[in-house]
């Protein structure tokens, strides 16, 4: 939880100064594709408790009994 905390840190930082440099739109569009891409990143972490890990082979399942 430690490093993810950590790199939405360095997000919101990081969108601080794009606001301050540039348009706002740029900005908002970093900051959401990198939270989603820090998510992410959290959630495959863990492949016991993975949202996505679940989904996986809860696909695959379903595929192999079609």
């Amino acid at each position: 939880m430690l490093r993810f905390l950590n790199e939405l840190i360095y997000i919101c930082v990081i969108t601080i100064f794009l606001n301050m440099y540039s348009e706002l739109h740029y900005a908002l569009v970093f900051f959401l594709f990198s939270s989603m891409v820090a998510i992410i990143k959290f959630d495959i972490r863990d492949e016991q408790r993975s949202y996505l890990y679940k989904a996986y082979r809860e696909h695959l399942q379903n595929s192999r009994r079609i």
